[in-house]
């Protein structure tokens, strides 16, 4: 379902929700069971079958036992591949005796929701809280497994209140009594959307024959339960205020917006950005949040990210409302209060609270460390750079593109110039037949800047280079959405869901081969073909390759090759498994003359061989 057609069903179905709420619940409802039913009816349906066709009368024994066979095995292979093991929420699991104040609030919020009791408590790094529930049996349903997943980084910048709205939020969603419907379906989107993701993976043939219905019932059905996705937070909200008061449910959304945003813009590229000057890292980043008390958000940043949040529409395909409509439901007005005293964590874990926060520092410093380490080697590389870049500007000789933004992206961040980098684009701007590039960058700089030229050069530069297209329009939808200017915005919006759109079946059609592909010589020079030859002489268990130019309807004027290859002779039986190790040497060790999908030609590709062994100079080996 493309992102036109689920809108529209979504506004549909708002529409009908709020005409008659109960008969749209029920719809909901009903296509649920149907998902589970249809599940259920086939494994039944084989079921039937299979006995019938071993105790039918008048059946000859032989074939009838042969079927009977056949149709068990096909339900054993169904079964257990619907029999999917769900990924498991990972996390530092802490138990009572280790936060017993955190397990008496989960035990107090648990009774007032009547929620399903948690089986585990995970900790986290993320800043985020959720409520997990598991299917034991996968598709097939069964007991489920509830997990209680908190971030430890939000606990570090709430109080305690605060939290305790968070967790009343999540286990609103699992409650019992009048918001039971709504939490199921809130559980079964969550399962289905987590099946197609694990069956999606898996390429046995019984999976194979349920994923067409996967494909097509979870998102339809993730459309279809969207307004109620979107009333249960609302739903959600309400609960937590009741539990706590709607002022601190206001401080929590707040909060828990603002600070998550500032927390991806600016603590982690702050602590990241030390290892452009450091060979090993000197922070421990969950003790710095744990007693820092936000000291890390740049004054008056606060009050300008509420104003920008709070402009922010809700987003179409988010069930999320936006924080002015959840604000607007609760009667309130945003209020962001950092804690005072002690932090969620400090509160609610104890003293466990240090020796966690160590661990996931501990933990972070051995996750990093290898990126680190390159971070610092590139950035020693990127600084010899700037000074080369610098030095031919001081010889007043011309830069070429690629050379220009270089020293513009080096200047913003490793020089920390933002300025003089504009400039450089500026002047580059004012010469003749400027690559599209140039305004590209230019354009989105400015953008950044609030200054609206930036919006010719965004479109003249897409208009030059169809590439910029979907950076180039998300961008000016995002600016203008941002400030509210729906008319300006919408425009580009649809217009990068387009170029999207065709993104994918660009990268789709360069990065398959089927048999309805045509495919022409190769037409690469000499000294490439006869460098292509050397390479290919010396990987180990390559019998014959075969190297052709496929035909792309949508990106004709980039070169896509098609190297296939073989590793058995005729008369042998073909090994998989050495084709794959083939297929890892020639990753390794060649370099192509450009763009190159490999395929082995053997097995059950050999219709490919069919359309490629007989062209004319695509034998490379």
């Amino acid at each position: 379902m493309d992102d036109r057609r689920f809108e529209a069903l979504v506004g549909e179905l708002e529409q009908r929700a709020a005409l008659d709420p109960e008969a749209y619940r029920w719809k909901v409802m009903a296509l649920a069971r149907a998902g589970n039913c249809y599940i259920g009816l086939v494994l039944v349906g084989l079921a039937g079958a299979t006995l019938y066709t071993a105790t039918a009368p008048g059946t000859v024994s032989g074939l009838a036992l042969r079927l009977s066979l056949m149709l068990g095995l096909l339900l054993w292979v169904l079964i257990k591949a619907l029999w999917v093991r769900l990924p498991e929420p990972e996390g530092r699991e802490v138990k009572a005796q280790d936060a017993p104040a955190l397990f008496a609030l989960i035990a107090d919020l648990q009774q007032a929701l009547r929620t399903a009791p948690v089986d585990k408590v995970l900790l986290t790094a993320e800043f985020n809280a959720a409520v997990v529930q598991t299917p034991r049996w996968g598709a097939l349903g069964g007991p489920t497994r509830t997990c209680l997943m908190l971030g430890l980084p939000l606990m570090q910048l709430l109080s305690a209140e605060q939290f305790k709205a968070v967790l009343a939020h999540e286990f609103g969603h699992i409650k019992r009594g009048d918001g039971e419907v709504s939490s199921w379906i809130y559980c079964q989107r969550r399962r289905w959307q987590q099946l197609v993701e694990v069956l999606e993976q898996r390429e046995s043939v019984a999976s194979l024959l349920f994923k067409p219905f996967f494909r097509w019932f979870a998102p339809f059905f993730n459309a279809y339960s969207f307004p109620m996705a979107r009333a249960d937070e609302y739903a959600a909200d309400a609960a937590a205020a009741r539990l706590t008061t709607s002022r601190v449910m206001a401080q929590t959304l707040t909060s828990v917006c603002i600070l998550g945003r500032l927390l991806e813009q600016r603590f982690w590229p702050a602590v990241y950005r030390q290892a452009e000057t450091l060979r090993e890292p000197s922070v421990a980043p969950y003790a710095a949040l744990r007693g820092d008390k936000g000291g890390w958000i740049a004054p008056g940043e606060l009050a300008s990210s509420v104003a920008n949040a709070m402009a922010e529409p809700t987003g179409v395909a988010d069930t999320h409302p936006s924080l002015a409509d959840r604000l607007r439901a609760l009667g309130e007005e945003p209020s962001l209060a950092l804690p005072e005293g002690l932090c969620a964590a400090d509160e609610l874990l104890g003293v466990s609270a240090g020796t966690l926060t160590a661990a996931f520092d501990q933990h972070w410093a051995e996750r990093i460390a290898e990126a680190w380490t390159n971070r610092f080697e590139q950035s020693q590389r990127a600084r010899g750079r700037l000074d080369e870049l610098r030095a031919k500007c001081g010889r007043a000789e011309p830069l070429d593109t690629e050379e220009l933004l270089d020293l513009v992206y080096l200047l913003e961040n490793l020089a920390e110039d933002p300025d003089t980098a504009l400039g450089f684009l500026r002047n580059a701007q004012q010469a003749e037949a400027t690559p599209p590039a140039i305004a590209f960058a230019l354009g989105i700089r400015l953008l950044a800047r609030g200054d609206e030229a930036a919006r010719a050069l965004i479109e003249q530069a897409i208009a030059e280079d169809a590439s910029l297209a979907a950076e180039g329009n998300r961008l000016l939808a995002e600016h203008y959405l941002a400030r509210g200017d729906t008319a300006s915005g919408q425009p580009y919006q649809e217009r990068y869901a387009k170029a999207m759109q065709r993104q994918r079946e660009i990268e789709y059609e360069r990065n398959n081969v089927t048999l309805g592909d045509h495919f022409s010589p190769h037409g690469i020079s000499d000294s490439a073909l006869a460098e292509l030859r050397g390479q290919l002489a010396h990987v180990p268990g390559l019998h014959k390759a075969f190297l052709v130019r496929k035909e792309t309807k949508l990106s004709p004027a980039q070169p896509l090759y098609v190297l296939a290859f073989c590793v058995t002779p005729f008369y042998r039986l073909h090994r998989p498994k050495r084709a794959q190790e083939v297929l890892h040497e020639i990753q390794a060790r060649l370099r192509f003359p450009g763009e190159t999908i490999i395929v082995n030609i053997e097995g059950r590709n050999f219709r490919f061989g069919l359309k490629i062994r007989w062209m004319i100079g695509a034998r490379v080996k």
